[in-house]
């Protein structure tokens, strides 16, 4: 969430002899707050759980609440930060936390440097997902935009470079290309992952290093392509990680260590004409642990099943892809309609087909109300998930 909302001047008058001057700070400061009730339907297995929480009696547990400001020190240096506390299921406890914090230089429109814990672009709305009042939707594609990894993919500690090239013909090119590493919170994904599995007690995730590139085009504005966006974004992420067993089992380390690669390419297309939004994206990323040889060597002459399911887990050669439409019913109603899609690969039982359709009203200028049901549809059946979300930004 990165709008200038409130902005003052916070000046100081400085007199020397009789030469007098103003120094002003351009400062700006914007807010939300998002409370969602969930509850799903149907026979939800416990492995979709890791992506929409387990709701079957109703649940309050997806809450975010959201602080940013920026100072405009002059016409190229801003700083700026925002912080933020939610909870979605079993991730996040309310905890409060940076959620990034930068100083951005921007020389000119070609070239720009931010330093700090710096969003960083991830198909055509990573950047953009706090932002409630942007969408129609409450939840983006879970294939791409997973809820439960939220914390792991806003930000990077490190810097990025960034930059436009316009041409009134051809129209607008942004890019971004970022470097650092990631700050990966106790409950991520993967550790509740080793945790279904039953065999691991606890594991360990820290992030080592992440490159990535972002390019989006923008068709040239007034041509019969106005409105045209196309993206596309690839990351290259190596985690060290560790295991503990619960349990000693002979011949076997109870604890050891390995890294964890993930690599993430994504096409992005988005179009909007009149009061029509029409876009869509395909993911393709591959995860797989780099784990020692004596271990694999160990746990497979002991023939453990849950050996199989843990590399069935972290190495994976995963497809997601969605479509969407909406239209702006009125000036205050629109509707959105997604199907998206999760593939592994057959080499996990938690591929899906998802049917969405959400519902968005503005009341005011700063308050939104929001319905949205999930229908799925994977291997063990069909369940559905409804979502009603109330939203007040400032």
């Amino acid at each position: 969430m990165e709008r200038k909302n409130k902005v003052f001047l916070i000046c100081k008058l400085s007199v020397l002899f009789s030469f007098s001057e103003v120094f002003c700070l351009d400062f700006s400061y914007n807010g939300a707050l998002t409370q969602t009730y969930l509850q799903t339907t149907g026979n939800q297995s416990d492995k979709d759980s890791t992506t929409f929480p387990n709701t079957d009696e109703g649940s309050w547990k997806f809450t975010e609440m959201l602080l940013g400001g920026s100072f405009e020190i002059n016409e190229k240096l801003r700083i700026g930060a925002q912080a933020i506390s939610r909870v979605y299921g079993n991730y996040g406890n309310y905890d409060l936390s940076l959620d990034w914090g930068y100083a951005d230089y921007r020389h000119n429109e070609y070239i720009g440097l931010r330093l700090g814990k710096v969003k960083y672009a991830l198909g055509i709305y990573n950047e953009s997902r706090d932002v409630d009042s942007a969408r129609t939707s409450i939840l983006l594609s879970q294939g791409i935009y997973d809820e439960g990894n939220r914390s792991f993919v806003t930000a990077t500690n490190g810097a990025s470079i960034y930059g436009s090239f316009e041409k009134d013909k051809f129209g607008v090119l942004d890019y971004q290309f970022t470097l650092g590493n990631i700050d990966i919170p106790k409950d991520f994904v993967m550790n509740e992952f080793l945790g279904i599995n039953g065999l691991w007690d606890s594991g360990r995730f820290e992030g080592k290093w992440l490159a990535g590139m972002h390019l989006e085009y923008s068709a040239p504005w007034g041509s019969k392509l106005d409105g045209l966006k196309l993206g596309f974004s690839h990351s290259e992420f190596r985690a060290d990680a560790g295991i503990t067993t619960d349990a000693p089992i002979p011949n076997v380390p109870a604890n050891y260590d390995f890294t964890y690669d993930i690599s993430t390419t994504i096409f992005s297309v988005e179009y909007t004409q009149y009061k029509y939004t029409l876009g869509g994206e395909f993911m393709f990323r591959q995860l797989g642990p780099d784990v020692p040889d004596n271990v694999i060597s160990n746990y497979q002459a002991v023939n453990i099943t849950a050996w199989d399911i843990l590399l069935d887990e972290l190495t994976r050669d995963q497809r997601a892809y969605y479509l969407f439409g909406a239209y702006q019913v009125t000036e205050k109603y629109s509707a959105q309609l997604m199907w998206s899609s999760i593939d592994h690969r057959n080499r996990s039982e938690s591929d899906s087909d998802i049917y969405t359709l959400s519902h968005r009203y503005d009341w005011t200028e700063n308050i939104v109300t929001k319905a949205e049901y999930h229908h799925m549809y994977d291997e063990d059946g069909q369940w559905g998930l409804f979502l009603a979300r109330i939203g007040y930004t400032f």
